[in-house]
């Protein structure tokens, strides 16, 4: 099992900090933002046809939720 977490943040102390919070090349230390468990996976199975089930939907923008779309 994973739990996935999450680091939240509130924007009106965005420059309270002595480094950028925006900034994507710093890590935000845990003692001033702690992981927030927000779920958890189970992997319990391995795909039965890998292509079909991992790199054919990786490359189908049809098959993505909608609402989300790719960040580049």
């Amino acid at each position: 099992m994973v739990v996935p977490c999450v680091q939240t943040m509130d924007p009106k102390d965005e420059d309270k900090f002595d480094f950028d919070p925006l900034d994507v090349t710093k890590i935000w230390p845990e003692h001033l933002f702690p992981l927030q468990p927000v779920g958890r996976m189970v992997l319990n199975k391995n795909p039965d046809n890998f292509f079909n089930e991992n790199e054919q939907l990786a490359f189908c923008p049809s098959l993505v939720v909608p609402g989300v779309q790719a960040d580049h």
